[in-house]
């Protein structure tokens, strides 16, 4: 279920301030790319034990959604908070480490420095963020593994229902 709370509103059907950054592939990534599709955004980091518990439901969303040519898929990995960069990687030496560890792939854009955390006011990992064409935020939850029931489905699902509400609008 999505929770229609961020930051106390201040997103919420507002635009998502614009980032940029580069991604753990080497591609530069500016928020332009996201213009025009429905995009899901994962903010997380290897420190974090419910990223870690979120991750195979990460993986299959991600599958998922490379399917749906209507909805795209980017994460974002983000330390702790500025002050504890160095505990961003936890027990791997990148996230490529990690991807290579688990057999994982789906972009991933890197904020080294959790500065892009501070520009989305991101208070929990993991975050997700369900952005509009238009750039606006129009849905945020967090932690697919506490979810009851099918976490991925019944994600998907929340995303046609706000899609369909939308555009109802």
């Amino acid at each position: 279920m999505w929770y229609f709370i961020y930051d106390s509103g201040k997103y919420l059907g507002n635009a998502l301030p614009a980032f940029s950054g580069t991604r753990v592939s080497g591609e530069a990534f500016d928020f332009a790319q996201l213009e025009g599709r429905w995009t899901v955004i994962d903010v997380w980091g290897l420190w974090c034990g419910d990223c870690m518990a979120d991750a195979p439901y990460v993986a299959a969303l991600a599958s998922a959604i490379a399917q749906d040519p209507d909805l795209a898929f980017m994460s974002i990995h983000t330390p702790p908070n500025a002050n504890r960069i160095d505990d961003a990687y936890g027990k791997y030496d990148s996230v490529q480490d990690y991807f290579d560890d688990k057999g994982y792939s789906y972009p991933t854009l890197l904020d080294a420095d959790a500065s892009i955390r501070e520009q989305l006011d991101i208070a929990w990992t993991p975050s997700y963020l369900l952005i509009a064409p238009d750039g606006t935020v129009q849905g945020f939850r967090s932690e697919l593994s506490a979810a009851d029931g099918e976490p991925v489905k019944d994600f998907l699902r929340d995303i046609a229902e706000v899609k369909k509400s939308y555009f109802a609008d």
